[in-house]
């Protein structure tokens, strides 16, 4: 169930205590911030194991010398 607050544009879900807004534009902008941080983790773990497998080449081309 959700309540009015002091503020017209939240409400609160007695269920879990969330302060939720009302209008779309705040769902919109949470969402692609949420978006957002999961493409850089995204592109963070793409690089990490970039970087695992550059240092195995280097790894082979160094035993190799």
């Amino acid at each position: 169930m959700k309540v009015k607050t002091d503020n017209p544009n939240y409400l609160r879900d007695l269920s879990s205590s969330a302060i939720l807004a009302k209008d779309i534009q705040s769902l919109t902008k949470h969402k692609q911030k949420i978006n957002q941080v999961n493409e850089i983790n995204s592109l963070r773990y793409e690089v990490d194991s970039l970087n695992l497998k550059i240092d195995k080449i280097l790894k082979i081309i160094e035993k190799r010398n």
